[in-house]
């Protein structure tokens, strides 16, 4: 076996064992023939486009629509459907944003920074143009979104370094919260790559009415009015001009993204549970998006623990993001094993795979 033979069979590893079973020796056999060189003394390689074939082969493969690989099948629809729903949440939260920075004038008096505004409009027509069926422009919309999210995680990461490599003591270096907007903004780079890797080309687009591409816009006004009802509590006080309760700190704690993302994780996955107790043969695509869910929402509450809190909002946070975390984690492994656990069984004779 020659060593182009050796990296070719090696890339390949990336797709199941069934289809290399049936496959591999014709595909090593095609690749070998278009290459240039097959002498060990050249070094030669794989051609990238050649590796990114076979990457995008396997994951059609694993995240497939093909009944007949009920695994497969069932992860495809797991994925898709997380990726439907997290970019709604996501749409939401993030004109959620986009509102806040407009409705609320600076004090400095400056305008907006364009890219803070952009996330929001983006997300929100991508999950439009996904629910109507235009998946390719809706991997585009998606994916243009995330360019803030990069100048971000640039400008926070190369500040970071700077504060970590600088002579003497670290003053004013808080690690977990220093991390918190680089960690956060995992779940949108996760989100999208769910999208761009489950809606393939042999995917489907979702069966949703149309009036559910407005969601995301119905619930960032209804959020949006909520924190500024919030808001003005937490500024003016109760009407007879008293501290503001704790009640309202611990509120806005859990109306925020991570809150909401916990609240209703949460209650999805004991809705499910107790679905499941009465469903003699439950689907494993619904406690697998679940879990998949809990997964990209689990960042986003645990980088708000903040173990050096002093003050009683500080500790407050942090018992509250103790508690969404640890809320998450068990959501993900219980939906998790339940899926699982639920995956159909391999047939034992399945029909061949198609051809790359």
């Amino acid at each position: 076996m020659t060593l182009l033979e050796q990296r070719y069979r090696r890339i390949l590893r990336l797709l199941p064992a069934a289809y290399r079973s049936e496959r591999e020796d014709e595909m090593v056999a095609a690749f070998l023939d278009g290459a240039h060189s097959t002498h060990d003394r050249d070094n030669p390689r794989p051609r990238p486009r050649e590796i990114a074939s076979v990457a995008a082969l396997a994951v059609r493969l694993r995240l497939g629509t093909d009944t007949t690989r009920p695994r497969a099948h069932t992860w495809g629809r797991a994925v898709r459907t997380a990726a439907l729903i997290g970019l709604g949440f996501h749409a939401a939260t993030e004109l959620r944003t986009t509102a806040a920075v407009l409705l609320a004038p600076d004090p400095a008096g400056e305008t907006p920074w364009l890219p803070h505004l952009l996330p929001g409009p983006l997300f929100a027509a991508a999950f439009a143009l996904l629910c109507l069926g235009r998946i390719r422009a809706a991997k585009a919309a998606a994916l243009i979104g995330l360019v803030p999210y990069g100048v971000w995680a640039l400008q926070h990461a190369s500040a970071l370094v700077r504060a970590l490599t600088a002579p003497g003591d670290l003053p004013g270096v808080n690690l977990p919260l220093d991390l918190a907007p680089l960690l956060t903004q995992t779940a949108g780079f996760a989100l999208v790559a769910a999208l761009v890797a489950a809606y393939h080309r042999d995917a489907d687009p979702p069966r949703t009415p149309h009036w559910v591409a407005a969601v995301p816009l119905a619930a960032a006004a209804a959020l949006t009015a909520a924190d500024r009802a919030l808001t003005r509590a937490l500024t003016q006080g109760l009407p007879d001009g008293g501290p503001v309760p704790d009640a309202v700190h611990w509120a806005a704690l859990w109306t925020d993204t991570p809150g909401l993302a916990c609240t209703a994780i949460a209650a999805a996955a004991a809705a499910h549970l107790l679905t499941r107790l009465r469903t003699p043969h439950p689907d494993a695509a619904r406690p697998l998006t679940l879990a998949l869910l809990s997964l990209a929402a689990l960042p986003l509450a645990a980088v708000r623990i903040d173990p050096h809190a002093a003050d009683t909002l500080g500790q407050a946070m942090t018992l509250t993001a103790a508690a969404q975390t640890a809320a998450l984690a068990l959501c993900a492994a219980a939906m998790l094993t339940a899926g699982l656990r639920s995956l159909p069984a391999a047939p034992p004779h399945a029909r061949p795979l198609p051809a790359a």
